[in-house]
């Protein structure tokens, strides 16, 4: 998908988009040949040209609103998802709409106007990537699964905490003995 810009060329796939300068009108034979897919494979993609962008293009707006990444990244039904809070709120992306910034270090996340995500380096505007939403089903498959997973681990690290203070009782009252160094 190109988005025609008012200084780029926009290039995504619907779900993200990123800038591109300084190229001539990308039609579908260029894109073709920029991505080097050959024709049997060009076949299985759709190229469609909109000549607006739907967001502001601004490396800066009033009402982005700061990310942080959290310290979470979950694989579910095939996709790898990073987490971003804004303190209030957590967004899901798949992490591989940051692959093109692995070059990019470090990249900053904002919530910008229309809930998309907001790809910065610096202050420049490198990317846009919609967030993912999960159909209500999957919401509620994926909350239960993540509090199945919270309810283990957290059991798991109770566990250890108790088996690690009996080990320091029994050390203290002269249980165990010291193991010498090998």
């Amino acid at each position: 998908m190109i988005h025609n810009g008012d200084n780029a060329q926009w290039i995504g796939d619907g779900f993200a988009s990123y800038p591109i300068y300084s190229l001539p009108y990308l039609s579908e034979e260029s894109m073709q040949m920029l991505l080097s897919v050959d024709f049997d494979a060009w076949s299985k993609y759709t190229y469609d040209y909109i000549s607006k962008v739907p967001f502001s293009e601004e490396d800066f707006t009033s009402d982005e609103i700061s990310l942080s990444e959290l310290e979470v990244e979950i694989s579910y039904r095939g996709c790898d998802m990073i987490l971003l809070s804004d303190g209030a709120r957590v967004y899901y992306i798949e992490k591989k709409y940051l692959k093109p910034f692995n070059d990019f270090e470090p990249v900053f996340l904002y919530r910008s106007e229309k809930k998309m995500i907001a790809v910065k380096e610096g202050m420049l505007l490198r990317g846009m990537i919609m967030p993912h939403y999960f159909a209500d089903v999957s919401k509620k498959e994926l909350l239960d699964e993540l509090r199945k997973a919270y309810l283990m681990t957290d059991g798991m690290l109770k566990e250890l905490a108790v088996m690690e203070q009996a080990e320091k009782i029994a050390e203290d009252l002269g249980f165990v003995e010291e193991r010498e160094n090998e």
